[in-house]
């Protein structure tokens, strides 16, 4: 009986222990809690592309994406009669575009990419993102993006007889600002381009 006593008293001693080793556990998290985090604002856009132009939103980290593009011809031309329907949103009108891209972002701030933009064009792209939005430590208020994209145009008829073979190329950068005022509320994206 002495033994079992013992064992208890030994027991919830332990236990004791364990208790307060957790409230000093509580503490420390405490302490780390009240310190400032960075929040950082999260899906501006749900995608990487606003219709046909580039959003602020980039792929995961490590993540290759892999997407295709329809540019429509012609929603219906007055002059093609019964034409319309075999053309219906431009998909056998012959005039369409269909725009082949894939995205590889290297980490969260990185991201390259490579297309076939259509009829003999293709072009390639870096963006960098030189500020998120965020809250906490750090207050900015708008992400911020930089694009650089070069197109080139392959076919044979690009360039004239006698034309440099650098009239074939194109080059674009933009700066594009976003800002996500709320859950359901981000409207706002500036694009600053030059070409």
């Amino acid at each position: 009986m002495k033994k079992i006593i013992a064992l208890t008293i030994i027991g919830c001693c332990m236990l004791l222990r364990v208790v307060a080793q957790g409230d000093l556990l509580d503490e420390i998290n405490k302490e780390d809690s009240a310190k400032p985090q960075r929040n950082f604002t999260t899906a501006t856009f749900k995608a990487t592309r606003i219709i046909n132009m580039q959003s602020v939103e980039l792929t995961g980290a490590g993540n290759l994406q892999f997407m295709i593009t329809h540019h429509f011809g012609l929603l219906w031309n007055k002059d093609a009669g019964a034409q319309n329907l075999v053309q219906m949103f431009g998909l056998n009108a012959g005039i369409a575009k269909t725009y082949l891209a894939l995205d590889y972002s290297f980490n969260r701030w990185f991201n390259v990419g490579l297309a076939a933009a259509g009829t003999s064009n293709f072009e390639g792209w870096m963006r960098f993102k030189l500020l998120r939005q965020q809250t906490g430590t750090y207050n900015i208020p708008v992400t911020v993006d930089w694009i650089s994209t070069a197109n080139v145009n392959s076919s044979k008829t690009a360039t004239l007889v006698g034309e440099p073979v650098w009239n074939r190329y194109s080059f674009m950068h933009q700066l594009l600002i976003a800002r996500k005022f709320s859950d359901k509320f981000s409207p706002v994206h500036a694009y600053i381009g030059a070409q």
